[in-house]
């Protein structure tokens, strides 16, 4: 199945080459969640933690598991003071 993936700012070097600015088409199993995906796009294991995650515009967690032709979009986490 097919799935969007968006990854913003430091997320996207992640992303394979012939990706778009910030998303790619990817092929995904059927039962494949978040976090699988993340780890298909080698997104290491550190950087998944206190991620916002988007699942067609609605937060979701790395436990989610995606559908043919979702949207997932991922920020990282943004210190400020």
């Amino acid at each position: 199945m097919q799935v969007e993936v968006r990854l913003f700012a430091g997320l996207q070097r992640y992303l394979p080459e012939n990706s778009s600015k910030n998303s790619c088409r990817m092929e995904t199993n059927q039962g494949d969640s978040v976090k699988d995906v993340l780890e298909k796009l080698n997104v290491p294991s550190k950087k998944l933690r206190g991620l916002m995650i988007l699942a067609n515009g609605t937060h979701a967690n790395l436990d989610y598991v995606l559908n043919e032709g979702d949207v997932l979009s991922v920020f990282p986490v943004i210190a400020g003071g």
